[in-house]
């Protein structure tokens, strides 16, 4: 049997003051959760290190390399078009080479690229959706005032109906019955607390009487005791030391029969440690008796029902929120890294842009001059055949 478990059984029956902020206590997140919520809090401090604004960035960069792939492959087909143009136009008379023994080596970067372009948005859409799941209950963990958690938990423990009124029920005869047996278990437990303090008392007696009962049976000097527990004047009068000394040459039977005389003047003490046990052993199963009648009302079944019910409800929005708290630990992990990769593929992506825009300028010179000589050399073959 557990005393706080009666105790906490008496408030919830009893209806009392205690017993609302024992039943709000239910409503307290606890150290975990504020912990959780210390760590959501730091990462949703300022407006640039939100989740929101940080998914807002990701897609920037992520629509930025995906543009520049798009420009990259627009400008390296429209000179192809160009060229297979001017090609169908001169006939024999266009020399320059078509375009895709150039732009093979483009072409392999610029799909990778755009390969590994496609798998870091399938990532972006998968960590979003994880986002999406919990960003409410995110919220609740980082509201900088610690009120919006709080509100969750009281909402959730309200729902179980573990703060209505425990003694609101149909009867007033079962609501003084539940009384009487509150009053007796409340009782009992009393009387155990006072028995509790007289057995302390008692042995702590007992204790100083074994203490000096043994300073006089052994050899102690008074030089040979500390500075703060000088020899106790006590010691003086229950000294046998010298009755032993007087009979050292006597009977053997005199140092028992001295010792048991010594020992009789604990049997007070052993007396009242005796009662004490017995009244103990008494008191508790009048409190189990009590306890189990008590616990068997329909009022305690409520009582009982109602909190199992609250603290269902409180164990299940903790559970809740640490999900919500290791998504969110996840998912800053998974910006951090997609931050980081659209930083290298725009450099790389930019860098191809760069050499493609190079060679496509080559061409495009090229293209203009070789179309002025088939142009000249178009009207010199019409010219001698007129």
């Amino acid at each position: 049997f557990k005393q706080k478990t009666a105790y906490e059984m008496l408030r919830s029956l009893v209806g009392s003051e205690m017993c609302i902020r024992d039943r709000s206590s239910l409503a307290d997140p606890g150290p975990q959760v504020r912990g959780w919520a210390d760590e959501v809090r730091a990462g949703e401090a300022s407006a640039s290190s939100r989740a929101d604004e940080s998914f807002r960035r990701l897609a920037s960069e992520r629509d930025r390399a995906s543009r520049t792939l798009d420009d990259i492959a627009s400008a390296l087909d429209g000179e192809s078009r160009e060229c297979e143009a001017l090609r169908a136009r001169y006939g024999h008379l266009w020399t320059q080479s078509p375009s895709s023994s150039g732009t093979r080596s483009f072409r392999a970067d610029l799909r990778a690229h755009r390969e590994s372009h496609e798998a870091a948005a399938r990532s972006d859409a998968q960590a979003r959706e994880l986002w999406d799941a919990v960003k409410r209950d995110v919220g609740v963990l980082a509201d900088p005032s610690g009120e919006a958690l709080e509100r969750a938990y009281a909402e959730a423990v309200s729902g179980s109906g573990a703060e209505a009124s425990l003694l609101d029920d149909d009867g007033a005869e079962e609501e003084e019955e539940t009384k009487r047996r509150v009053a007796e278990v409340s009782d009992a437990l009393s009387r155990l607390n006072k028995i509790k303090k007289e057995r302390g008392e008692v042995l702590r007696d007992l204790k100083e009487k074994v203490r000096l009962a043994l300073c006089a049976l052994l050899p102690v000097r008074p030089s040979e005791l500390t500075s703060d527990r000088p020899f106790p004047a006590q010691v003086q009068t229950d000294d046998i030391s010298h009755i032993l000394i007087l009979n050292r040459k006597g009977s053997s039977d005199v140092e028992p029969a001295l010792f048991a005389t010594e020992l009789e003047k604990f049997r007070p003490h052993q007396q009242r440690l005796t009662q004490t046990l017995q009244a103990q052993q008494s008191t508790l199963a009048d409190v189990n008796s009590a306890f189990k009648a008590l616990s068997e009302g329909s009022k305690a079944r409520q009582v009982q029902g109602q909190w199992a019910a609250a603290e269902r409800k409180k164990k299940d929005l903790s559970s809740r929120f640490g999900r919500a708290a290791q998504v969110y630990a996840d998912v800053r992990q998974a910006l951090d890294r997609g931050s980081q990769f659209y930083s290298d593929l725009n450099d790389l992506v930019e860098g191809l842009q760069a050499q493609t825009s190079s060679w496509l300028a080559g061409r495009t010179a090229e293209r203009d001059r070789l179309a002025g000589e088939a142009d000249l050399q178009q009207r010199l073959e019409g010219g001698s055949s007129s």
